[in-house]
């Protein structure tokens, strides 16, 4: 195995410190709600809409959910949705500051050729990247070539989240393996097992075996299971119906792990959700502080 110089656990991509904040439109005066409506009822009655009409409705749209999205929303709208690292933690669970880690930017790899996946997740990791999110099985890198892809990458430092579909217990063996043949600490090993049996059987139909949730003691920061939620947005679910099923099979989860001897606590360290996100970015964010606050 190949030795490059080992670096700090700390990820530092080296970015700069984040300039004074810019105040948008500040030579602009401020334009009022009453304005905004104004000007959009006169283009909409030249485009035929009837006196009588209420512009806002008529640029409100609906989603797959019935979820009416009105066409401007201003601070006055809504609750406030907290700050991050406060309740109700629909922002974050901590407050963003120099001295916490702040987001984990994970690379998916997919390549099943083991010296490219290789150069490929070295190099992201090298620039920026903080964990891999590393597809194996058929969809991705054969098992069998998990020790050659990982050769040189310090699983210790970068965590590593697995995704391996119908060969999740050969792929966390694999990868077990050859944390105890590094002989590295236990405790030091974070990522993600990722085994997704509800996911698995939604996704091809095969029988889910949530006897793969098998608790591990000796690693306590690595998670077991994925909620993999994506793959219901993919077959055509809303927002809502998306959240709602990617709920109730992480409770599955729990319920699985704690029937295996864990604690409510360690079973909710054990499970990650993954969510969809898509080109509709407020939607988008919306959905995700909805599925923190569940």
């Amino acid at each position: 195995m190949q030795t490059p110089e080992r670096v700090s656990r700390s990820y530092d991509p080296g970015m700069s410190a984040p300039p004074d904040p810019l105040p948008l439109a500040a030579e602009f005066p401020p334009a009022t709600r009453d304005q905004w409506i104004e000007l959009v009822t006169g283009v909409l009655r030249r485009s035929g809409l009837p006196d009588d009409a209420d512009p806002v409705a008529a640029l409100t749209t609906t989603t797959y959910d019935g979820i009416p999205l009105r066409p401007l929303y201003t601070a006055a709208d809504g609750p406030p949705a907290g700050t991050p690292g406060s309740a109700p933690y629909v922002r974050g669970a901590t407050a963003d500051g120099p001295t916490l880690t702040g987001w984990d930017v994970r690379q998916r790899h997919a390549d099943p050729v083991p010296d490219r996946l290789r150069a490929g997740l070295l190099n992201d990791l090298e620039t920026g990247a903080t964990s891999i999110w590393l597809v194996l099985g058929e969809a991705g890198l054969p098992v069998a070539d998990l020790p050659a892809a990982l050769d040189g990458v310090y699983v210790d430092l970068a965590p590593i989240a697995l995704d391996a579909g119908a060969q999740a217990a050969e792929a966390a063996a694999a990868y077990l393996r050859l944390v105890g043949q590094r002989g590295l600490d236990p405790a030091e090993i974070r990522g993600s097992l990722g085994a997704d049996p509800i996911g698995l059987r939604a996704r091809t139909g095969a029988a889910a075996d949530l006897g793969l949730l098998t608790p591990r003691p000796d690693f306590p920061h690595l998670q077991l299971a994925t909620v993999d939620a994506t793959v219901y947005h993919d077959a055509g679910a809303g927002d809502a119906t998306e959240l709602a099923v990617g709920t109730a099979v992480g409770v599955a989860y729990l319920r699985a792990l704690t029937d295996a001897g864990l604690s409510v606590a360690a079973a909710l360290d054990a499970v990650e959700f993954r969510f969809a996100v898509s080109a509709d970015q407020f939607a988008s964010i919306a959905k995700l502080r909805a599925a923190r606050r569940v």
